[in-house]
Order: structure tokens, then sequence, then C-alpha cells
């Protein structure tokens, strides 16, 4: 094995960072903390962008020198559950010869869709466990408000159903020191570590303490006695799931990751986590408090840092000085349902009134739609207040009436366009008496849009794949199928070989535009050209493949032979034409994206 290098420490004390920004920083600040404690590690870094985490991939990029001096290999995968599968076999080196490394420590990363179809490798490679000197942290982009996606989505439901430990961060400063206490928690545990990613938080920038980040873990007793092994059956991986959640659970009472604010006797203890702990903190201030001085009027606070499976001790000795305990999150109930099951068996006597979703009595109180504010969260620890404790705010909640105020303003929405010159505003439109349906990509924003007759959407990589479930049952002979390059090459060519299978009448547009244009142009991950989509396409059956392009002049002469280009002005009739072949055939529109020729 060899010696590990030298790479001196951050001099700076304090830095101003995006949550994007901390997270890229994670794997030089692992490095230099395992070099401080002897170990010659090196780290592992890939996912698939997508809104909060669009940019990731980016700042990796610009920090590709710190991250080759720290040992660090940064690979964007090809999809979600294949980076999965990449991370998990980083957790496999010392199985082997060869390796010349302690260990490795891993990052994934992916928005919540990307969570969800990972979670068949998620769930294998947790089970399998981690390499005692590696770790893996799973950056899960969670996007409450569906503000760049097709639903809200909310992953801590995923892990808790494959047995994967949560983290949840409130701000800029805990990326930092629980993505570093998060490695060794999953180290100490043979645990994977999810680590909440949340809109407002990852896309928020403060100035943060880069001193005491060197502090060694505190580890519980049994550490790294769990890990990845070789050979072993599926029963002894599932007796070891158990006691890797008891382990994470003591390290994170080890470590501080839950704190509890204020001591003795509270009229109202407050439970919250990431950006509800953020929100939470905002709404106290508006009555003058903060969670120092809380507690001398009364109320007391608690941050959770390991949101599941919650540390029992420490809740329990925070319960027991509380009259109600108000469980403050965002969307499903995650805490609330762990506190009330933690403390079912507590004394009648000491076991405080739990109110979250609901009341005491089940009325609404915090709603679990859209975004949780911190209006909404003043307005139900008001309702929860004794009158007494309201008495004694330092700032009377009568001056923020109009704040507090049922009524909602009325929405207003800015509808989506394509940008100025954008090929998508030419390549989705439609010869009369055609439909076309669509996926994830910008080319969405053309459903509903006069005149464009698109309509339904699928997942990414299954686009078109609806009409394999209508086409046995209407008189509707052929349909149009939008589908960017980025998706095409991520899942989609899996869909047009399902589409070809079938034997259904359908046309793929596949709209290639040369950057992955809705997550901010990044390029593809890996070699993408029109040549090669038509001779894999072809190869799979397709019946007929035409390209229509700005400038077709570039690619004559590259195409597989018995394919035609056209110019985009002859859109029209090569659509005419396409919808009456029998199967499936293939339109590639071939057009940069507007935005990326600007930058360019």
């Amino acid at each position: 094995m060899s010696k590990p290098d030298s790479l001196s420490p951050a001099t700076a004390a304090t830095a101003f960072l995006s949550g994007t920004q901390a997270l890229a920083k994670l794997p030089v600040l692992m490095r230099q903390r395992d070099l401080a404690a002897g170990l010659n590690t090196a780290g592992y870094v890939t996912g698939y962008r997508g809104s909060p985490l669009a940019q990731i991939d980016r700042e990796m990029q610009r920090a590709a020198p710190a991250l080759k001096e720290a040992h660090v290999h940064f690979h964007p995968a090809l999809n979600e559950d294949l980076a999965v599968t990449a991370v998990w076999g980083s957790q496999q080196t010392a199985l082997f010869e060869g390796v010349r490394y302690d260990g490795v420590f891993a990052m994934w990363y992916g928005k919540g869709p990307g969570v969800d179809r990972s979670l068949d490798a998620i769930r294998h490679a947790n089970a399998d466990g981690t390499d005692p000197k590696g770790g893996v942290l799973l950056l899960m982009g969670d996007d409450h408000g569906a503000v760049s996606s097709t639903l809200p989505h909310q992953t801590e439901h995923d892990m808790i159903a494959v047995q994967v430990p949560v983290l949840a961060p409130a701000g800029v400063q805990d990326y930092l020191r629980f993505g570093l206490l998060g490695w060794e928690m999953s180290r100490a545990s043979g645990a994977w570590v999810g680590f909440k990613c949340q809109t407002e938080v990852v896309e928020s920038s403060s100035t943060v303490s880069l001193s005491g980040l060197d502090v060694p873990a505190v580890l519980p007793e049994g550490s790294g006695t769990h890990a990845l092994r070789w050979p072993d059956g599926p029963f002894p991986k599932e007796a070891r799931l158990e006691q890797k959640l008891a382990l994470a659970q003591e390290f994170a009472r080890l470590n501080g990751l839950d704190h509890a604010y204020g001591q003795g006797r509270a009229q109202l203890g407050l439970v919250a986590a990431g950006k509800s702990w953020l929100d939470l903190r905002a709404a106290l201030n508006r009555v003058g408090l903060t969670e120092e001085t809380a507690p001398a009027h009364g109320i007391r606070l608690l941050k959770i840092g390991l949101v599941w499976p919650m540390d029992p001790v420490g809740l329990r000795a925070f319960a027991a000085e509380c009259d109600e305990l108000v469980i403050v999150e965002e969307k499903r109930p995650i805490l609330e349902d762990q506190v009330k099951s933690l403390l079912f068996n507590m004394e009648a006597a000491s076991r405080p009134v739990i109110s979250g979703k609901t009341d005491p009595m089940g009325a609404p109180l915090m709603s679990a739609l859209r975004e949780l504010g911190p209006d909404a969260i003043l307005r139900a620890l008001l309702s929860r207040m004794p009158a007494d404790l309201r008495a004694r705010l330092p700032h009377s909640p009568a001056q923020d009436a109009p704040q507090l105020k049922l009524a909602q303003a009325p929405e207003m929405n800015r509808e989506p366009y394509f940008c100025s010159g954008c090929p998508h505003s030419i390549s989705t439109r439609l010869p009369d008496g055609s439909r076309a349906t669509t996926g994830i990509g910008c080319h969405m924003m053309v459903i509903g849009v006069e005149g464009r007759n698109t309509a339904t959407f699928t997942q990414m990589g299954a686009e078109g794949i609806s009409w394999l479930g209508i086409a046995p049952f209407t008189d509707e002979k052929h349909i149009f199928t939008n589908m960017g390059d980025g998706t095409y090459f991520h899942s989609g060519y899996l869909a047009i070989r399902a589409a070809i299978a079938s034997g259904v009448n359908a046309t793929y547009k596949i709209l290639y535009n040369d950057a992955v244009a809705m997550t901010g142009g990044q390029p593809h991950d890996g070699e993408l050209t029109v040549p090669k989509i038509c001779a894999q396409v072809l190869a799979e059956g397709a019946r007929e493949v035409v390209v229509v392009a700005e400038q077709p002049d570039r690619l004559k002469g590259q195409l597989p032979e018995g394919v035609k280009i056209w110019h985009r002005d002859h859109m029209d009739e090569v659509q005419r034409h396409l919808r009456e072949v029998e199967g499936v055939t293939v339109l590639i529109f071939d057009q940069v994206c507007a935005a990326e020729k600007r930058r360019r």
C-alpha cells in the first residue's frame, strides 16, 4: 500500500459558498481529514444531474484540479441507477488484488425521480454494505414545490423502504459538517447514508466556517464490523441491516447530530429538521424569539440531524421535559410518525401531547401540500400556545395580524415558453391531422400550446410507451413522440426498442440540440452524434430514419446508407411521409440549442 501524500489543509477560516459548491468541496475535505488520520483514501463521485442538483456536475468540473490533487475521480453517469451500481463497486475494492488505496469514499447524486428509479440498486448495495475505510453519501435532490419538476417529491420514504439512514442538513454549514460525518457514519455502521438536498437549502449561499471540520468522529462500539463482505447470503444481510441502523442512531447521538436548546421544563417543545428548521426559526423571529432565547419563555427546540431512524434516547429525554411537542416538517410526516411511535410506551404522566400535521384532536394544523413557510408555522404555533405563554412573547403576534391571515393571495403563474431561436419551437410542430405525446425535457413546454396538438407525457426514458397501451384499442393509426437527445442517451433508447418490438405505428422525433439543455447546457455524458443515433435505431429495426437539420451540409456523407437528410424547411412534408409508414420510424431534428449557441 502506498503512503499518503501531503495535501495542505484549507488555510482560510471562512468561505462564502453555495450549497452546491459546499457539496463539491466535501470530497477534498474528506481526503484531508483521512490524511490527517493516516489513511490513504480516494474519492469517487458520480450521478445524474437534475434540479435542485442541476449544477453539481458543473461545480465538480470547475473543481477538477483540486479533485485530482485530492485523488477524487468525478464521473458523470449515463443515468442514476447505473451510477448507484458504480458506487456499489467503489466499496468492493478491498475484495480484489491491485488496489492502490486504503478505501474509497463515494458520493452519488440525483434528483427525486432519479432516486425512485434507482431503488433496486440502492436496496442491494445498502444490504451489501460499505468499506469501513470508504463510505457512501447519497445526495437526494428534493423539489418540494415542484419548481422544476412534474410533481413535488420527497425521498425520505424511499430511503426508509430500503433501510438507508437519512441526514437532513439545515443550511450550507450543515452540508460540510453533516457530509463529513455522513461518510464517517457510513463507515461505522456499514450502511449507505442518505443526504437530503432540498431546493431552498442547496440553492442558498452563506459564509461558513472551515475550522473544526477535522474534529475526529466519536465511534460507537462495533464500528466497522458490518462492512461489505463476500460471499454473503440474503439472510445474513437482512440481519445486519437492523444492526447497521442501530449503529447509525448511536453514531448520531455520540456526535451531536441532534441538538436540544435550553434546559428544564417547557410548556412547548418544537421539533424540526432541514429546511423546516430554518422556517421555524424565521417564524419564531417574528415574535421576537430565537432558539437560544425561547427557553426563557417556556419554549424549547430540538433540531434533528438524523431524521430516520431517529435517536430514541435524545428524543425521550427532550420529550420528558415538555408539556406538548409540536413537530414542524414539510410534506408528509417523517419525524411525527416516529415521535408518536417512540413515545408510545412512555409513562402517561411524563408523555407530552403531540401535534404536527394535525392537532391532538385530529384537526388540520400544518398541511403536507405544497411548501410550508414561516407564516403557516407561526399560525400553527400560536394556536398551540397557552394564553399565558402567548402573553410572555417579546413581540406581540397581534402586530403581525396582516401576515397571519388565512386568506392567501391569488397565485401568479408565469407560463414557460421556448427561448428565442429554440429548435423545439420548430421541431415540435405537427402536420394537420396528427398528434404527439412527449416526455421530460425543454420540449415538454409544448403541452397545451395552441396548434401543437401535444398531450400527455411519461417519466424520463419511457417516451411513447403509453401508446403501446392505447394502440390495440383505438382506430387511431399513428402518433408522433418527442424525445430529447439527453433522454435518448440516458434511457430513452430502450423505449424505442420496446416500441419497435411491440409492432405499433409511431414516429419518434429525437430532438438533437447537442446539449443537455434543461439542466444548464452540459455536454452528453459520453459521445453521441447524429450518425451514431441513425446507426443505432436502424440496427434495432426502425423502418425508416430521416434527418432534418438546420445545416444539412454539415452531415452529408456521414450518415448510414439509406438515411435521407432534409433542410428543416421541409419538416412538414417529411412528417407527412413518415406517418404513412407502417411500424416505428425515427426523425432526428438536428439544431443546436439557442442558449448554447449564444454562449458559444
